[in-house]
């Protein structure tokens, strides 16, 4: 700002001290005029020039206001030089009135397109269309402006009289041309506040500049005074400044940022064959069909290969070749979404298989071509440790269920043990006393305990059963499956009527014969428990729950049950109704519970007395050793 204080200064000086005053001889001021109007003319068309090859990698508004405005200043200061006092006669007569319409154009066109730029968004784009209809429509008005001494002759005398010198329109245009550019200063100034772009920093320069130059241009006493010559050289420096903005945003960041990019990328790749070098992950570069490109130490270690037999062999020399499903689907989720994540089988050199977990990625190299890129990552010890973890979790939970059935056995038969007792004493009391009356009775109760103990321990045997039999998972059509289990409890109980509701659809992939076991138990106590209802009604169905897992339910609307009771509806032999309201054995729930958890689902029920039950159960994926 001090260096603008002192210009200013100075052509306050040169314009408005009469002792300061300085002319040229005609013929020199002339020579001078005209290679500073031609410096003009080449600065403004490299502006032009310079900006206009760049608008289509960078379609900029602001750019193309920028560079359409000077094309035509360009055009303008050619015509203000050539119709200048002096120079050859081949465009008409010349004069210094001629020459005055071209030079205040050019200043309004230029200090317009700047004004433009100080208010237009920063991001703002032109179409290809645009940009040619904008340097079009300024190109007619700049040729048009040139030639008006053409179709008004009398322009000439409105600006300059010959003897006199300028006109109150003159300087009102000039002074028009000052605060222009010093409104431009000024948006300048307040947008760098926001945005301190360099090239707007320049851009506030040369507004600077253009103001002092149109000053000393208005304030010039005799056209070839010093004052006029120092307004023509502050506007060359002005289009410097201009060109120089338009080179720095348009060539010099993009290429500092294009250098930095290089830099970034060299850095980028250096850590990359850092990290291939030395990642103790097996990494392979490859092609879309396979072929491999470049293999680091860790995958020549863990594959048992060079390197070379690798490129020689690409994917089919280490893909175990049984897994092949699995591989194509991966490979169409990886051409699909442009990377992937999984399982695979790989063979070693000496032929071993080994499971392992991989990610691969697509990518494009500078030239366009396309490769992947695969990480490889032995899991064999992780599974054998899953495999043990699974096999300990079941050890456990099966030392807990027998802890449940032990206390559940000691506890359940001890009620008919002490009935058979009690009832065998009581009849050897009546046989020694000789009281035959009362013998059937005894033998009676004895009888229907030992009946009693006898189905609670075949229970035991089914539930047992259920953990030893091994799973053969096929596709099980639970809604036919429902269907037929209701159609024999009607049949089995024909004096009933029930509403039985089977949603269709309702598919499972489960072992068969464990899936009627399931239904079974849940319809024969949805069965039970509404057979005190007036209006029974039975509902099959299912949905899908959170992440996209199946869940199954069976309703009913019969006596429910307290939710307070729920912790202990899955164990063996625990009953919530009283045996002799509904009768049963309380071991239909647990291996309800036992048929879902062998294929690795949840069950769950809600219920409320009076108001029926839900029993709901999922039928997950249940481990290969189960």
């Amino acid at each position: 700002m001090a260096g603008f204080a002192l210009l200013g200064a100075g052509v306050g000086l040169v314009t408005g001290v009469p002792g300061l005053e300085v002319r040229l001889a005609p013929a020199l001021y002339g020579s001078v005029h005209l290679l500073l109007e031609l410096v003009s003319v080449v600065v403004a068309a490299l502006v032009a020039a310079t900006g206009w090859h760049t608008l289509h990698r960078h379609p900029s508004r602001q750019l193309a206001v920028v560079v359409c405005a000077y094309a035509g200043v360009a055009v303008l200061d050619l015509a203000h030089a050539l119709l200048f006092e002096g120079m050859p006669t081949f465009l008409g007569p010349t004069g210094a009135g001629r020459a005055v319409a071209p030079h205040l154009a050019a200043r309004l066109l230029a200090g317009i397109a700047l004004l433009a730029v100080v208010w237009m968004p920063t991001h703002a784009v032109i179409s290809r269309r645009g940009r040619w209809a904008l340097l079009a429509g300024v190109g007619t008005l700049a040729v048009a402006l040139a030639a008006v001494d053409q179709y008004w002759p009398g322009l000439r005398a409105l600006l300059l009289q010959p003897g006199v010198g300028p006109t109150l329109l003159k300087d009102a245009l000039e002074a028009l041309v000052v605060l222009l550019y010093a409104g431009v200063a000024w948006g300048l100034w307040r947008r760098l506040h926001v945005e301190p772009a360099r090239s707007l920093r320049l851009l506030l320069v040369a507004a600077v500049l253009m103001a002092l130059s149109e000053l000393s241009v208005a304030l010039y006493r005799h056209p070839t005074d010093l004052a006029n010559l120092l307004g023509h050289l502050l506007k060359v420096a002005s289009y410097v400044v201009v060109y120089r903005a338009v080179f720095v945003r348009m060539v010099l960041e993009p290429w500092a940022a294009l250098d930095r990019a290089r830099v970034a990328v060299a850095a980028g790749e250096a850590r990359w064959r850092m990290l291939f070098a030395h990642s103790l992950d097996a990494v392979l570069v490859t092609t879309p069909e396979g072929a491999v490109v470049a293999a680091n130490p860790a995958a020549c270690q863990l594959f048992g290969r060079t390197e070379d037999e690798l490129r020689d062999g690409g994917r089919s020399m280490v893909v175990d070749p049984h897994d092949g499903e699995r591989l194509r689907e991966l490979l169409a989720r990886r051409g699909r979404d442009g990377r992937v994540k999984g399982e695979l089988r790989f063979r070693r050199g000496d032929g071993e298989v080994f499971d392992a977990e991989l990610t691969s990625t697509l990518y494009q190299d500078e030239a366009g071509a396309w490769h992947a890129s695969l990480l490889v990552r032995d899991i064999t010890e992780r599974k054998r440790r899953d495999r043990e973890a699974l096999r300990l979790a079941q050890l456990e939970a099966a030392n807990a269920e027998l802890e449940r059935f032990s206390y559940a056995l000691a506890h359940d038969l001890r009620a008919p043990l002490a009935s058979v007792a009690g009832f065998a004493g009581a009849l050897d009391a009546a046989v020694q006393e000789r009281r035959t009356e009362r013998l059937p009775h005894f033998v009676d109760r004895i009888q229907a305990n030992a009946q009693r103990m006898e189905a609670m321990v075949e229970g035991l045997l089914a539930l047992a059963k259920l953990s030893r039999d091994a799973l053969q998972p096929a596709p099980v059509d639970l809604s036919a499956l429902a269907r037929e289990l209701l159609q024999q409890l009607r049949e089995r109980d024909p004096q009933r009527t029930v509403e039985a509701v089977v949603q269709d659809g309702l598919r499972a992939q489960a072992d068969p014969r464990l899936a009627g076991l399931l239904l079974q138990n849940l319809l024969e106590n949805a069965w039970k428990f509404t057979a005190r209802v007036p209006a029974a009604r039975i509902e099959v169905g299912g949905a899908d729950g959170p992440g996209g897992e199946a869940v199954y339910w069976v309703a009913d609307n019969g006596v429910g049950f307290d939710m307070a009771d729920a912790g202990r509806l899955f164990d063996p032999f625990q009953r919530l109704h009283p045996q002799a309201s509904f009768p049963g054995h309380g071991i239909g729930l647990a291996n309800v519970k036992r048929v879902v958890e062998r294929h690795g689902g949840r069950v769950w029920a809600d219920a409320h007395p009076g108001g029926g039950a839900v029993f709901r159960f999922t039928l997950g994926t249940a481990p290969a050793d189960a």
